[in-house]
């Protein structure tokens, strides 16, 4: 399996995976021109993107996912609970769009394996991707690693854990109250 992080942080966020011919990203927070811009760096094509999954919904995860599904005809993957948070903004691809539910499924080269994470949104997730005998897990954005995520990324070959915390930012920002006490 290939990995890299294309972007990472309150600007945006994307993760590219690749297994046999399968070309995957987790995430898209960023244009659909950054995107492409990011994946002719690694050497890759954006029209080889079969699919993104979808962390949760803030839009540092999810502004160019639309617009990409629809200018490459990617299918975009989901949490049954996070999408209905998002409907009006899947409408457009409302047939590239498929949900599921915590249990494992599959997608052409990879097992999916969601798992709760824990973050201020509708239905945070991480996941891991299994393929040719290898395990990749993505958590994003958790404030803390509840142990059932932490049981699911256990003997992962890699694990990714994105999180970022700027105090200032917090204190200054439009965040409620009880959201800068609890972090």
């Amino acid at each position: 399996m290939e990995f890299c992080c294309l972007a990472s942080g309150s600007k945006g966020n994307a993760y590219y995976i690749k297994a046999n011919e399968t070309e995957i990203l987790v995430d898209d927070g960023l244009s659909v021109a950054e995107i492409e811009k990011r994946l002719k760096l690694i050497g890759k094509s954006a029209k080889n993107i079969k699919a993104i999954f979808l962390t949760h919904e803030h839009n540092d995860h999810i502004l160019g996912a639309v617009a990409f599904c629809e200018k490459y005809q990617s299918k975009l993957f989901i949490h049954q609970r996070a999408r209905l948070s998002v409907a009006f903004l899947l409408e457009k691809i409302s047939d590239k769009v498929h949900t599921f539910d915590l249990n494992d499924f599959y997608f052409e080269s990879f097992t999916v394996s969601p798992f709760m994470l824990s973050h201020d949104s509708v239905f945070p997730i991480g996941y891991s991707f299994y393929s040719m005998g290898k395990k990749i897990s993505i958590l994003t954005d958790s404030g803390y690693i509840p142990s059932d995520a932490l049981d699911a990324v256990m003997g992962s070959d890699l694990a990714v854990i994105e999180s970022n915390h700027d105090e200032a930012m917090l204190l200054s920002g439009p965040y409620p109250a009880k959201l800068k006490r609890r972090i």
